[in-house]
């Protein structure tokens, strides 16, 4: 008796556990709504529309062309990141390219243009160059650096328009940068250009007619406030020549040209 009754038991646990459970079939409604959205967006959340707005040098259809977005491209599979890069390193006047999604069918595109900071030379042409050193054009046409800081004493080994220009001596970008950073610090208007060919001896234009001696990059930005006193206080407008601000002990010199 007991036997049968154990059998019975253990056929009746068996079916207990064939019993698919409220959680298996929760885990199969998750795939089927997964597929479902997945169809759904492959067909349905397909570009019809890219707005573009902000200032630029380019036309809409350029920018919509090199963003790599067409009639085809799934909203959700935009990587912005992606589009971002293509379009400022396509197009170089243009700094930024925000994206955002606008479901179920629209894509902004919100571009900023770049300016124009540094004129460098380079194979008897002019490499224009925004403030981060990323290349907008390589030109002939001299009145284009009018303006602009020009930068001499520079190796350069390559120029690629949307691409940051390529050092010979990759000291020299983070060079210019250091610069730019003590000028800005200092709060020196009016800078006209860098040297940066000896990296002991930097020095910066002031308004096309002073050269401020700066020597190496340490404390360049309290050398350059040093500078911006003297200038202002014990020199005239019309003063032209070299100010030597290197010397440690601050026995700074003028010489005039």
């Amino acid at each position: 008796m007991r036997t049968e009754q154990n059998k019975r038991r253990a056929g009746k646990k068996k079916k207990r556990r064939r019993k698919p459970s409220k959680f298996a079939y929760f885990l199969l409604l998750l795939v089927v709504l997964f597929v479902a959205l997945a169809v759904c967006s492959a067909i349905f959340l397909k570009v019809e529309t890219v707005k573009i707005t902000g200032e630029s040098p380019y036309s809409a259809d350029q920018i919509k062309n090199v963003s790599g977005i067409t009639n085809e491209t799934n909203l959700l599979r935009i990587d912005k990141n992606k589009v971002n890069k293509s379009i400022c390193t396509s197009l170089p006047y243009i700094k930024d390219a925000k994206v955002k999604l606008r479901l179920p069918t629209t894509v902004l595109i919100e571009v900023t243009k770049d300016k124009p900071y540094y004129a460098i030379n380079f194979n008897k042409q002019f490499v224009i160059a925004d403030e981060d050193l990323k290349v907008l054009e390589l030109t002939s046409d001299k009145s284009k650096t009018d303006n602009l800081i020009s930068i001499t004493g520079a190796n350069i080994s390559d120029v690629q328009p949307g691409q940051t220009v390529n050092f010979i001596d990759n000291n020299q970008l983070q060079l210019i940068k250091d610069l730019s950073a003590a000028v800005k610090e200092a709060k020196i208007a009016k800078v006209t250009a860098y040297n940066i060919g000896t990296s002991y001896r930097l020095s910066v234009v002031y308004d096309s007619r002073i050269t401020i001696v700066v020597g190496t990059q340490n404390e360049a930005a309290r050398k350059l406030k040093d500078a911006a006193v003297i200038i202002n206080t014990k020199m005239q407008p019309t003063d032209k020549g070299s100010l030597d601000v290197s010397a440690q002990n601050k026995r700074y010199t003028f010489s005039p040209s």
